[in-house]
């Protein structure tokens, strides 16, 4: 394409999501993209847009695609791809991202937070255990308010002194988090596909 012509492109896709017209933002950023795939600031921006759009999945696939063109994934990425995997209802997956935003966050409230949350939903006495200790532990004075400070009594005196619990990464759950997507509609996901699951090789 015409430089001038992609600029334009960007550039209304940039001006419709700065006056919240996320309909035809997400349209211009997907004509651009469709040329430009290894742009991953568009493909944030993207999946921003359709975030507010509550398109969870799609936001999802376009978060999936813009992180796969990193070198690396920060604790705040891991955190935001944690969000949209619940939102996407993939519950483990969450899991997993939560996870591995907790190693190396300065703040573990909020993904210690979500882990409750979801060890709750599955009444996972273990995992509430656990969490439960490492947010005293990290966090001062989160039980003090409601409804942290009730669910800390009820599960009070099941509680381990100094548990710590050994959770390893899985590349089984990344590859999952992306198979989940392999018919999308959003190109080129499976060449991103395998670009990121090479760059998390490393992996067990």
């Amino acid at each position: 394409l015409h430089q001038s012509y992609t600029e334009d492109i960007l550039y209304a896709a940039q001006l419709y999501k700065q006056l919240r017209y996320n309909e035809e933002a997400a349209c211009c950023y997907r004509h651009y993209i469709d040329h430009f795939s290894k742009d991953a600031e568009a493909w944030f921006a993207l999946s921003d847009i359709e975030k507010q759009l509550k398109h969870w999945n799609a936001a999802l696939v376009a978060f999936l695609n813009g992180i796969s063109l990193k070198d690396e994934i920060s604790s705040e990425e891991s955190y935001q791809l944690a969000r949209l995997c619940q939102k996407a209802e993939l519950q483990e997956a969450a899991e997993f991202w939560f996870i591995q935003s907790l190693k190396t966050t300065a703040n573990p409230q909020k993904p210690l937070k979500q882990l409750l949350k979801l060890a709750l939903a599955r009444k996972d006495r273990n995992k509430i255990q656990k969490i439960i200790t490492s947010l005293e532990k990290h966090v001062e004075g989160f039980f003090d308010r409601e409804p942290w400070k009730s669910i800390r009594e009820t599960y009070l005196p099941q509680l381990v002194i100094e548990t710590k619990p050994v959770i390893k990464p899985s590349r089984k759950v990344v590859q999952q988090t992306l198979h989940y997507f392999c018919y999308s509609d959003y190109p080129p996901l499976k060449e991103n596909y395998i670009t990121f699951i090479n760059f998390n090789s490393n992996l067990p």
